[in-house]
This record gives C-alpha cells, structure tokens and sequence, in this order.
C-alpha cells in the first residue's frame, strides 16, 4: 500500500499449531491453521524481487530468535 507516496507492505501468515484439545502425549498432535501478522513495513518499491527479499530478512530474524531460545538451543532449525 502506499500512504502519501511512501511504500508500506503488511505481512501476514498461516501456520499450523497444536490445537488446545489435542492430547500433548500424542505422537502426532490435532492441529489447527492460524493467520498471524508479522507487522507493517516501510519498502522501497512493490517490485516481487524486493518483496521476495523482505521475506527472505523475516524468517532469517525469526530463525535466529528461535535458535537463541532454549528450546532452539536444544533443537535448533536453520533455513
């Protein structure tokens, strides 16, 4: 979207997590689809390849901040 001529982009998600009414002891657990918003950002412009690499910094910070927690520390993910 644009607001006075500066370029903002929104982003949202939809992520599957375990549902409140699954048993935890479960090997495979209920899960549920959720949208999730990831926050407003100011952009260059809405060309695909700078929006592709927005995408690309989000779920580098959310990788770097999982493999910082104690469960990453223990299990950590890479890209």
């Amino acid at each position: 979207m644009t607001i006075k001529h500066l370029n903002y982009e929104s982003k949202h998600g939809l992520l599957c997590v375990p549902a409140y009414s699954s048993n935890p002891d479960a090997l495979t657990m209920d899960s549920i689809p959720t949208e999730h918003f990831f926050g407003i950002n100011s952009a260059v412009d809405h060309k695909s390849e700078t929006q592709l690499h927005s995408w690309k910094d989000l779920i580098s910070c959310m990788y770097t901040t999982y493999n910082a927690s104690p469960l990453g520390c223990h299990k950590p993910y890479d890209m």
